[in-house]
């Protein structure tokens, strides 16, 4: 029942439309020996039963039930049923660890601690060092705020890629909040001052940073697997695979914001030239903009024109939902934004070296060991990132364990199999259906390289987690199967021989 629920969703998901593709498509006998492994320090065991696990999507999405008392697949059955699985020439130089989800026990490792290329498992990393740096609940501001001279606009970037240039949706994660607002409160802020015609200069002091990363290959831009890397952006303008993204999205707003202010009756015109500075941004939490503004009006040349007062602020959908898209379309410029956020509000570097080395550092804050980890991007597109499985599956360890429960959260909008983000279209055929809406996990695609790591529910309802990481020359479809066949054989075995 729970399977043909799944895929009567998945099937009512795709005839809507919903396509996601992995970060990046580039068309071009391994069971151990050795013994089995016992749990690492940061995957300690864990006898709770009432441990919180990951539970459907805010949209309601079946997922598997999952039962704390049901039997954990023994290594001699997991080594018997995924035997001629795992022999499939497509996974040759692949990586596994496989492990029970309530006690942190290692079922099945097969070269866990040699670094691989990770692609876009790198999220996961990610995601849970994003979670450090904002609490629950957090939202990105995007903020007007008055300039040093009367009728000057600054327009402050706080790290909403996803602005709508019209009316925002209250009930969307791209496009919550709309410039259409932003202007409304803008054009009666200087109304009420009684001004009429503004300058519009751009403040991106903000968690700043290269727009593109010296590692990336220019064709990523220009086939929209990567946008640029910013603090403001445009909801119709984003990078999707195909789709090339904005050249310029700060600029983007800030014209949006012009042509709206100028529909108000507001005459705007754009200053690229005024200087960006930090004074500029309201004072609050060290780092972060749109917080409550302090002045001294009397000490402004301008009489009724406060330097740095709020004109008008729109607010993003939740964090942990931009990091929930990210995971589950794996976008590679969101997830660059969120961590070089991360990064800026832990007082680090945000630039890409330094956001990649936040994640490893927030990583291993967490209780992972982060030993082999090689970071040069947050989004896993560098292909001289290296990450051993046994990293990725400790990462997932920490969700699943209830230890971080934002990141819990996280990992609960993870893409689920046939049915949304980047595994809506696998886990389709007759023979992968098994695995349909009983995988949960994050996709990877690199030339060389393919992943697959999350969670997975048996057939008796043992929660398992899993790291899948290959790195050799094989075909990249070829592979992509393979690696939903390891997931659908979790998926259909009690694995107890």
């Amino acid at each position: 029942m729970r399977r043909a629920a799944a895929l009567c969703l998945g099937c009512l998901l795709l005839a809507s439309g919903y396509v996601a593709a992995d970060a990046l498509d580039v068309a071009p006998g391994i069971l151990t020996t050795a013994p089995a492994r016992t749990a690492s320090p940061s995957a300690t065991t864990r006898a709770s039963a009432s441990r919180p696990l990951p539970s459907p999507l805010p949209s309601r999405m079946p997922v598997a039930p999952l039962d704390a008392q049901a039997q954990v697949p023994t290594q001699a059955g997991l080594r018997a049923a995924l035997g001629s699985v795992l022999a499939d020439p497509g996974l040759a130089g692949m990586a596994v660890t496989i492990r029970d989800g309530l006690t942190g026990a290692h079922l099945l490792d097969v070269d866990p601690d040699t670094a691989r290329i990770p692609a876009s498992t790198l999220k996961l990393l990610a995601a849970l060092a994003v979670t450090a740096s904002f609490p629950p609940g957090s939202t990105l501001e995007t903020t007007v705020v008055a300039g040093e001279s009367r009728g000057q606009l600054v327009l402050v970037a706080g790290g909403d890629m996803f602005l709508a240039t019209q009316g925002g949706d209250p009930t969307a994660v791209v496009g919550r909040a709309g410039v259409a607002e932003l202007a409304d409160q803008v054009s009666a802020s200087v109304a009420a001052m009684g001004v009429t015609a503004v300058t519009v200069s751009i403040d991106t002091t903000y968690a700043p940073g290269a727009a593109e990363a010296p590692s990336w290959p220019a064709r990523f831009r220009a086939t929209g697997i990567v946008g640029p890397v910013a603090m403001l952006g445009l909801a119709e303008r984003r990078a999707e695979p195909g789709k090339p993204g904005s050249r310029e999205p700060v600029i983007d707003v800030a014209r949006t914001l012009i042509a709206r202010l100028s529909e108000r009756g507001v005459t705007a015109t754009l200053d690229r030239t005024a200087p960006q500075e930090p004074s500029a941004v309201p004072s609050g939490t060290p780092g972060t903009p749109g917080a409550s503004a302090t002045h001294d009006p009397a000490a402004s040349p301008n009489p009724g024109w406060s330097r740095g007062a709020v004109l008008g602020v729109v607010r993003s959908a939740p964090v942990a939902d931009l990091l929930g898209l990210a995971l589950r379309d794996s976008d590679n410029a969101l997830t660059e934004s969120l961590a070089r956020q991360g990064a800026f509000r832990a007082g680090r570097p945000s630039d890409f070296a330094g956001a990649a080395a936040y994640v490893r550092e927030a990583v291993a804050a967490a209780g992972v060991d982060v030993s082999g980890v090689s970071l040069f991007d947050a989004s896993g597109l560098t292909a001289a990132n290296q990450i051993p499985a046994r990293v990725v599956a400790d990462v997932l360890e920490v969700g699943v364990s209830g230890r971080r429960p934002a990141f819990g959260d996280a990992l609960r909008q993870l893409p689920i199999a046939g049915l949304s983000g980047t595994l809506a279209e696998r886990f389709t055929s007759a023979s992968e259906a098994p695995g349909a809406g009983l995988v949960r996990a994050k996709t990877g695609t690199l030339s060389g390289a393919n992943a697959l790591a999350g969670i997975v529910v048996t057939r008796e309802g043992r929660l398992l987690v899993f790291a899948l990481l290959q790195q050799g020359a094989t075909g990249t479809l070829d592979t992509r199967a393979a690696l939903d066949r390891v997931a659908v054989t979790l998926a259909s075995c009690g694995c107890r021989a």
